[in-house]
């Protein structure tokens, strides 16, 4: 529902995020089949690619440093955050 508020285009690959299930799946796998995985999304927010980023709960440890150099937090409600790029 986030893209749709916010009129925003998903990244390939995140209509589902395959990495919170325990997939047998490498990287190269998760790309085959058109999965999300945290090493994509990593590097999608590193080369600061979309221009909203929404976390639920706290950011994943592996997110931390890519979303402090390039977004700011722009909202915050409850367990819902949005970054923006900077």
């Amino acid at each position: 529902g986030y893209p749709f508020f916010t009129g925003q285009t998903s990244l390939p690959y995140t209509e589902i995020i395959g990495f919170h299930w325990p997939l047998p799946l490498d990287h190269k796998g998760y790309m085959k089949h058109k999965l999300c995985d945290s090493v994509y999304l990593k590097d999608m927010i590193a080369r600061k690619i979309p221009r909203l980023m929404v976390t639920v709960y706290d950011s994943p440890d592996y997110l931390y440093d890519a979303l402090n150099a390039g977004y700011e937090k722009a909202f915050q409600s409850d367990v819902v955050s949005i970054y923006k790029r900077k």
